[in-house]
């Protein structure tokens, strides 16, 4: 009897080991019911895995702006407000108000177009005149501006006054009747051309052609 009893035991304890390796595991909920559910091992594949962020580009691996100034250069542009300037006389002359002492330029020296000249000097004070060969004859600038200007001692317009100044610049401008006599006939030996004289506090070291 007692060997029958031992053998039914060890047979029992067997039957639970070989049935609970089998089964899912038992959980039980707030309920008291039971659910199974059998236990899986999730495997992450290459196409579930997270690209690495890729770095923000460095700020100074960046092109540069472009430069809004790019192409520009000192070149003054027709239609500019600047004045083109051509020298046609330089030299060191002191003025008089006779015809000896003066500056004389040729009418070849100007061309259609022009509208004044630019006088650069050295003086204490003291003014001068422009005269054109028609014979000479003075005429009455439309402006005179920089360092001097009209004088408004002469009502006639003819005279412009110098300030003192070393190196200093004026810039004389004339009518296109008066640039037309300035340039005369374009043609060798044709009157035109102009004389600047003055006072003798004045010394001209250069005249440019204004266009």
């Amino acid at each position: 009897m007692k060997k029958s009893l031992m053998i039914l035991g060890v047979l029992a304890v067997l039957s639970m080991v070989f049935v609970g390796c089998d089964q899912p595991t038992t959980t039980e909920d707030a309920t008291g019911a039971t659910s199974s559910t059998s236990t899986t091992q999730a495997t992450t594949t290459d196409a579930d895995k997270t690209d690495a962020a890729t770095p923000a580009a460095d700020a100074d691996d960046q092109p540069p702006a472009a430069d809004a100034d790019a192409g520009d250069d000192d070149t003054a542009t027709a239609g500019s407000n600047d004045a083109t300037l051509v020298s046609i006389f330089s030299g060191s002359t002191v003025l008089g108000w006779s015809g000896d002492d003066a500056v004389v330029i040729d009418h070849s020296k100007f061309e259609a177009g022009f509208k004044g000249i630019k006088v650069t000097f050295t003086a204490t004070g003291g003014s001068f005149k422009v005269a054109v060969c028609d014979p000479w004859e003075e005429l009455a600038p439309a402006s005179a501006e920089g360092d001097g200007g009209l004088s408004a001692d002469d009502p006639d317009g003819k005279t412009v006054g110098l300030a003192t100044k070393e190196n200093g610049a004026i810039t004389v401008t004339f009518s296109s009747a008066d640039a037309t006599k300035i340039i005369g006939e374009e043609k060798d030996g044709a009157w035109g051309g102009i004389k600047i004289f003055g006072d003798n506090t004045i010394t001209v070291s250069k005249v440019e052609l204004v266009k």
